[in-house]
């Protein structure tokens, strides 16, 4: 949240302030912000001095790159730092005494570690490197002799040795002094685990977990060799069971577990508690997660590419992992809070998507999407069972059966149930097949060269597959009414004959023989809609051999015309339709099948079966699914991929005209693949469901969408908006304006990338007044508060109602007025709202 400043105007009660902040929040869990190429490591610090945490990153590739926090929300775009070759650690501490902070960085190509010294305004200067072990593969600081300076201490996995490097407090350091360590070092950590005063140093070897107590003079014993489980290569130092003790916690890679060993404040250990996080993890940080003052753990596993959160009872008890998607390439998960908002939240890299990954956290332990384990291709959204809520259909190629998976309504889904198909489905689409009302399931089965149908029972379940004939490897199919009789047909695209094949429903569960039209070979997507306003469907069809896409437009009888190639400019992996420029008429968007980067380009449609040129928008590596829906609320269409290399979501929203803003991108599970845009929580906002195929993380998940879409709770419109540049902006208002409560706001609409003003005035009545050809809603005595409108046209400030009784009764009331050359006077304005404190 933002900064709070002083909202409310002197009222009855004699009230002066409360706090306002404005943090947008981000539109699905997981946004990532891109940081340079490879980056391994991200710590959390305020490096300009403006009170917010900002990210900075070790680059392998040879940076470290700076993210400032912006007042909205978010980040500003990376600066670079260039070092010497393979950071691949990094820590945070004022080493020269000027109250700023700086940077160490262990760099494993070189054998040596980097300082940078921070100029406290968000930039750094490289001052200088200094030798250490063969291959330093992490870093800590610390004060190692009591002199007030921080000293370095790195692990070097080639060496087998820690390196310790003293202070000088101006930013210089001594040259090292080399201990042994054991057996391939990987991480480090600091604390006194004997409780003489002096810091001690706990390295995670290959063998075991290396403890060497310090003198206090900087200098260090033989290393005491401690069971931290089967090759441990990550370690953090807290007491985990609240007895005043410091205990230790390793990470182990090759087993896939988690060692806690609990200190009795003599430098010895209790027996080992083994956990199980998930798979392969790669490091672990310890911090409170869900707000009970108990230490929790998270680890980052590379082979499930996932986070796994393990919650503390405070007293060295865990409860079993959850994990939440973290993307490829996993990294050192830093913790802090990064909204504003008093809760946990995490950061890590993703070398992968080159980006950071900011997961917020809920207070209770929860982060990122939710999933359950599944296997599947390919899948459908429907209420299958009749209770309002949306369940999916999951087409497992592998497994010859689709299954059913019931929502719940909060975003999560029961446990698969599966029915057998008679082939091998690619695809699947819902619809009601017979007319009872219930859903239906079609599949395509690429091996077999047939469609299975499996009519819905009502509850949830699908009867018995009929299996019908289409053309050679159909790779998708449509259920749509092609003919006007009212009764669902059956679609498909297939690829190694070139033909769509049209099977015409009977509305009671059986369909016509094929009726196949000639498109050419490896044509492996579908879309249906009325391209030419004649009434009837026609059809589009990506041709995955070349950089055209196919339209087949409709007589409405069932059968279609000859198709007509439409230049799209890149080799089409998947099509969609939609009313981008909001004329009424359906535009093209189109998937580009590019395995090193990814694109979607848009068509613009005339009405008459014939589309523009197109125009690309950027989106992630390997994209392998698209979909359109209104994500934001703003009205305006906008698009999604999921990107199977970068391992995350692309999200492109529309300004209503015919472009996109830059793809904002969210973290995903492992080589993600299918993807939708449904309401799985019923808020009225469209969520994201996706399946992955990583061999650990196989399974369906939510990314539920935090955007509001109509004011809720006790706020009231009280209208007034002025038309700008891009229409009237929109305000809206959700929270409880209880005390203490958080309460949110959510500006669309506006012309983007503009100066605003938010008009706050509070008290016991409401006078409008006149001004800039409108009308300033909390006129005439209000307060206002400068920002700036993001790219996409929103700000979405949130505030906390004041903790105080005498707050009750209390009105609020807010709106936005933009600079828009376009509006009345240059200035457009949102409409008003109001609230009352509960």
């Amino acid at each position: 949240m933002l900064n709070l400043r002083a909202i409310l105007a002197l009222t009855a009660f004699g009230l002066l302030s409360a706090t306002l902040t404005s943090q947008q929040s981000p539109l699905f869990p997981g946004q990532q912000f891109q940081v340079g190429s490879s980056p391994a490591q991200v710590v959390i610090g305020d490096v300009n001095g403006d009170e917010k945490p900002d990210l900075v990153t070790a680059n392998y590739a040879g940076t470290v790159a700076v993210l400032l926090a912006k007042d909205t929300g978010g980040y500003e775009t990376y600066a670079a730092f260039a070092l010497d070759g393979g950071p691949t650690s990094l820590a945070m501490g004022d080493l020269n005494g000027d109250g700023h902070l700086d940077l160490i960085t262990a760099n494993i190509n070189e054998d040596e570690v980097s300082v940078l010294l921070g100029a406290g305004d968000g930039s750094f200067t490289f001052q200088s490197n200094f030798g250490v072990g063969g291959e330093p593969k992490s870093v800590a600081l610390g004060d190692l002799n009591g002199d007030g300076h921080l000293d370095i201490v790195t692990a070097n996995q080639a060496a087998g040795t820690v390196s310790v490097l003293l202070g000088t407090g101006a930013g210089s350091f001594a040259a090292q002094v080399v201990y042994g360590a054991g057996s391939s070092p990987r991480g480090v950590a600091l604390g006194d685990l004997n409780e003489d005063g002096f810091p001690d140093i706990a390295v995670a070897a290959y063998a075991n977990v290396s403890i060497l107590y310090g003198t206090g003079t900087g200098t260090f014993g033989a290393p005491s060799g401690q069971f931290g489980g089967p090759g441990p290569g990550a370690i953090a130092i807290d007491d985990l069971n609240g007895d005043g003790h410091l205990d230790f916690v390793a990470a182990n890679f090759s087993s896939s577990s988690i060692v806690a060993r609990f200190g009795t404040g003599m430098g010895t250990f209790e027996a080992p508690l083994q956990l199980f996080g998930s798979y392969q993890p790669v490091s672990i940080s310890i911090g409170d997660l869900n707000a009970d003052g108990n230490p929790d753990l998270v680890t980052a596993n590379s082979a499930s590419a996932d986070i796994a959160v393990l919650l503390g009872s405070g007293a060295g008890e865990f409860g079993a992992a959850t994990t939440f998607g973290g993307g490829s390439g996993a990294s050192p998960v830093a913790i802090g809070d990064l909204d504003g908002d008093g809760e946990a939240d995490l950061a890590m890299s993703n070398a992968s998507a080159n980006a950071v990954s900011v997961l917020l956290g809920t207070g209770t332990g929860a982060f990122g999407g939710i999933g359950t384990p599944v296997s599947g291709d390919s899948f459908a959204a429907g209420d299958l069972n009749g209770d309002g809520n949306p369940d999916l259909v999951v087409a497992s190629y592998t497994g010859s059966s689709v299954s059913v998976m019931l929502g719940s309504g909060t975003g999560s889904l029961g446990s698969p149930a599966s029915f057998a198909v008679g082939g091998k489905p690619v695809a699947v689409a819902i619809g009601d097949l017979n007319g009872d009302g219930r859903p239906d399931a079609v599949t395509a089965n690429r091996v077999t060269s047939t469609v299975s149908v499996l009519l819905g029972t009502g509850t949830g379940s699908l009867g018995t597959a009929t299996v019908l004939s289409v053309g050679a490897s159909p790779e998708s199919v449509v259920l749509e009414d092609v003919d006007g009789d009212n009764d669902l047909d059956i679609l498909t695209v297939n690829s190694s004959v070139g033909s769509v094949s049209v099977l015409l429903g009977t509305g009671a569960g059986s369909f016509a023989t094929d009726s196949s039209y000639a498109i050419g070979p490896y044509h492996s997507s579908l879309a249906t809609g009325d391209l030419n306003g004649d009434g009837t469907l026609d059809l589009v069809v990506a041709d995955g051999s070349g950089q055209t896409c196919s339209v087949l437009l409709g007589t409405g009888t069932g059968s279609f015309g000859a198709p007509v190639s439409i230049p799209v400019g890149v080799t089409p992996k998947a099509v969609v339709l939609g009313d981008v420029n909001g004329d009424g008429i359906l535009d093209m968007a189109v998937l580009a099948l590019d395995l090193y980067s990814g694109s979607v380009s848009v068509l613009l449609g005339t009405g008459t079966g014939s589309f523009g040129a197109p125009s690309a928008f950027g989106v992630g590596a390997y994209a392998t699914s698209l979909v359109t829906g209104d994500l934001n609320g703003d009205g305006n269409l906008d698009l999604a991929t999921v990107n199977s290399w970068s391992s995350n979501i692309s999200v492109l929203l529309g300004d209503g005209a015919s472009s996109f803003a830059p793809q904002l991108t969210f973290v995903a599970e492992v080589q993600p693949s299918a993807l939708a845009a449904t309401d799985m929580d019923g808020d009225g906002r469209l969520d994201l469901v996706y399946l992955s195929e990583g061999g650990y993380s196989r399974g369906a998940y939510t990314l539920l969408n935090s955007g509001l879409q109509a004011s809720t709770g006790p706020w009231a419109d009280l209208g007034h908006g002025l038309a700008g540049i891009s229409g009237t902006p929109v305000l809206l208002g959700n929270g409880t304006m209880d005390p203490g409560s958080i309460n949110c706001l959510q500006l669309s609409n506006a012309k983007p990338s503009t100066r605003t003003y938010l008009c706050v005035s509070a008290g016991l009545w409401n006078a409008y007044a006149s001004s800039l050809g409108g009308v300033i809603v909390p006129g005439p005595a209000f307060t206002t508060y400068k920002y700036t409108v993001s790219a996409t046209g929103t700000h979405a400030p949130c505030f906390q109602w004041p903790n105080d009784p005498a707050y009750v009764g209390v009105s609020l009331y807010l709106q936005y007025w933009v600079l828009d050359p376009a509006a009345p006077q240059g200035w457009s304005a949102s409409n008003g709202l109001a609230a009352t404190g509960q």
